[in-house]
């Protein structure tokens, strides 16, 4: 009973049963080369090389390949990509390409034949692997394997009537996709022409060389008892002692393509390190520039930022002039609560009077703080407590001085904010003007201003002004010197 490729491939994996591998390369010899022949443009010294590169390769792979489903498949794959690496390798070495036309002298008769096949010749391979993995198995094993029908059937475990209608299928689906390639003969001629390709008889003695260097290669590691065991079995096939010497000189020639191919890589894998530093670099710059572009953004952002809050507190201090000159007028001209205002002959250069200043709210730092300048002035003590605040130190030190005090004092001052506002108000310096000189920002939510306030008596004063950002606005933070003269007031009353 003649065994299947699986078997076959299990008796070599298991028991290196060089028979069942011979067995193989008889089967699927011709399907190799002929598909070899056809990738490397007919040269026929390079095909038997990639056809030894491929048993080569199913000799490695056996006990692997033990349960692959379609050996024809994978061994026309795997001459595919072994015929293309030789021949990216063979043109690197060769300034052109000799092209032996074994299929010239059958179809010299007929030139229109002719023209097809050197139409279909090139392309016919790589339109195979396009065809789904079932019908590509048919295609081959009937046309390139030259088994009748019956063996197909038995192959892909069918009837011989079902697996006429698979391959007519198939040679239907190929016909379709040579025609994209301009291949423009029937299905039937393009089933002529396969079946004239599959006539093509591999060279003389290629059986014997490929199968001897294919498990030499397969069984190099095993040193001179496994090179004794393929002379073994080359007599054994009556192979003459010449086609040993073939052997090694095929095994050589494979052996020097490999290191010329390894070396390729090795250049390649060069390049492609070179271009990915390249990359690298190029990359690196590109975050270096965009870093600088978005901190350019935010700058800008920023700046228009405070130009529109300047504009803001421009319009309001305008506001403010004008609804105090109208009020002025309304009451004959008289100066608001808090005493007379100094002369605008007398302020310091950059001085803006307190008159001036309006309750603004506290959008901004300065907001608040011209909403506490005004407040002072009117005397509205609660509208200067609404923008003070204190750091939680601060806080619990007068708060727990306020808890030493009578419950009426407490009752009476009210709120620490309020006394604060109180103590504030009851300066025996007024303040008559102010100018801002300088502002920084820590934080987000935290400003310092360093401010001169002049008072109405000329004298100029520096001072710094915290300010921070609550949920309801901005407020000045009470100073640790304004808590302890708070202290001190509240001392002096008792």
């Amino acid at each position: 009973m003649v065994s299947d490729d699986a078997e076959l491939l299990r008796r070599y994996a298991r028991d290196r049963a060089e028979e069942a591998f011979a067995e193989l390369v008889r089967r699927y010899l011709s399907l190799v080369y002929q598909a070899a022949l056809r990738q490397v443009g007919g040269d026929a010294a390079m095909a038997e090389d990639v056809t030894q590169q491929v048993f080569t390769l199913l000799a490695r792979k056996a006990s692997s390949l033990g349960r692959h489903r379609s050996l024809a498949g994978w061994l026309h794959t795997t001459t595919r990509f072994a015929a293309s690496q030789a021949m990216r390798t063979e043109r690197r070495r060769r300034a052109r390409e000799q092209e032996a036309h074994l299929m010239h002298e059958q179809l010299s008769n007929d030139p229109v034949a002719s023209a097809d096949w050197e139409r279909l010749r090139p392309v016919i391979d790589e339109t195979l692997g396009e065809l789904n993995a079932r019908d590509r198995e048919a295609v081959l094993l009937r046309f390139f394997a030259s088994l009748p029908l019956a063996a197909v059937g038995e192959k892909l475990n069918l009837t011989e009537n079902a697996a006429r209608m698979r391959v007519e299928r198939a040679l239907g689906k190929l016909h379709a996709l040579l025609a994209k390639r301009g291949v423009t003969s029937t299905a039937a001629a393009v089933g002529l022409m396969l079946a004239n390709e599959a006539s093509v008889a591999a060279p003389a003695g290629l059986a014997a060389t490929v199968t001897g260097s294919a498990l030499a290669g397969a069984t190099a590691a095993g040193g001179g008892a496994v090179a004794l065991k393929v002379f073994s079995f080359m007599s054994t096939t009556k192979i003459m002692a010449g086609v040993a010497g073939l052997v090694v000189v095929a095994a050589t020639a494979i052996t020097l393509r490999q290191q010329q191919t390894n070396a390729d890589l090795r250049e390649q894998i060069g390049v492609l390190r070179r271009e990915t530093a390249t990359e690298v670099s190029l990359r690196e710059e590109n975050r270096r520039v965009l870093a600088a572009q978005t901190a350019a953004r935010e700058v800008a952002a920023a700046e228009h930022n405070e130009l529109v809050r300047m504009r803001a507190e421009k319009e309001a201090y305008l506001k403010a002039v004008a609804a105090r000159g109208a009020g002025g007028a309304r009451a004959g001209g008289g100066p608001a609560a808090g005493g007379a205002p100094m002369a605008n002959a007398t302020l310091a250069p950059g001085m803006v009077s307190t008159e001036y200043m309006a309750n603004v709210g506290r959008t901004t730092p300065n907001a608040a703080a011209q909403t506490i300048a005004w407040g002072l002035r009117q005397a509205d003590y609660n509208a200067v407590a609404g923008v003070l605040m204190f750091d939680p130190s601060e806080r619990e030190k007068l708060e727990a001085f306020i808890a030493t005090l009578p419950e009426k004092a407490r009752a009476q001052y009210g709120t620490p904010e309020q006394i604060v506002a109180l103590v504030m108000a009851g300066s025996p310096k007024p303040i008559a003007a102010v100018q801002q000189l300088s502002r920084t920002q820590p934080d987000a939510d935290t400003e310092i201003h360093i401010v001169q306030w002049q008072y109405q008596t000329g004298e100029v004063q520096q001072n710094e002004l915290k300010f921070h950002r609550e949920a309801d606005g901005w407020k000045q933070v009470v100073a640790p010197a304004m808590v302890d003269r708070v202290i001190a007031y509240l001392k002096a009353k008792q």
